[in-house]
């Protein structure tokens, strides 16, 4: 959702602030029914807000999580782990 640029609500457990955080989307506590309600209301009553919060995801998306990047990072590390073994 974040790379199409939507406006993203998510809780705030396991790697989503990883993605996730208050400069491009909206995160609310685990098992909050009633706050994550609120927050969808918010956005849906503040499309300018949801716009800008859904442009914000898209750059730090392509900015930084890049599939290449990612995946030279992910090489760089298991030849370091298959070093270490030798």
């Amino acid at each position: 959702a974040m790379a199409i640029g939507l406006p993203c609500i998510a809780t705030n457990t396991g790697g989503i602030p990883y993605y996730l955080d208050e400069s491009c989307g909206i995160l609310v506590e685990v098992q909050n029914p009633n706050k994550m309600a609120e927050k969808i209301i918010y956005l849906l009553n503040n499309p300018k807000i949801a716009k800008k919060l859904g442009t914000k995801a898209k750059e730090k998306i392509y900015k930084e999580h890049d599939l290449n990047k990612n995946a030279d990072g992910l090489f760089e590390f298991l030849a370091d782990m298959k070093r270490s073994k030798e």
